[in-house]
């Protein structure tokens, strides 16, 4: 199994103006930020970085491999909160070591 050194920033939004939703998103940020199998930024809040899966034989496939990984783990947030796309919509900006670039990736359910 490969593995990559990451940098991951996201921004968890709520869809629309209303309270139930903006209270959803608040919940949902909030339980991210518990997640303890990356390391957090010390200043930036919604910034975590590592060493993450990535297996693949090409940089589009490494990619997807990580972004899979992520998913997974926001996915189950979402879903404790039945934050649906229509509520809440995680936006993410990704850079893995194997990977030329930067990439980004929403993630909702």
């Amino acid at each position: 199994m490969s593995s990559d050194y990451f940098l991951l920033t996201y921004s968890v939004k709520a869809q629309t103006g209303y309270e139930s939703d903006i209270k959803k998103a608040e919940k949902v940020r909030n339980d991210i930020a518990k997640i303890t199998e990356w390391d957090k930024s010390e200043n930036n809040e919604t910034t975590f970085m590592g060493v993450i899966s990535a297996n693949g034989v090409t940089e589009e496939s490494r990619k997807n491999f990580a972004k899979k990984e992520v998913e997974s783990k926001f996915l189950e947030i979402l879903k404790e909160h039945d934050a649906s796309k229509y509520d809440v919509i995680i936006y993410c900006s990704m850079m893995i070591e194997s990977a030329a670039r930067y990439f980004e990736f929403e993630i909702s359910q």
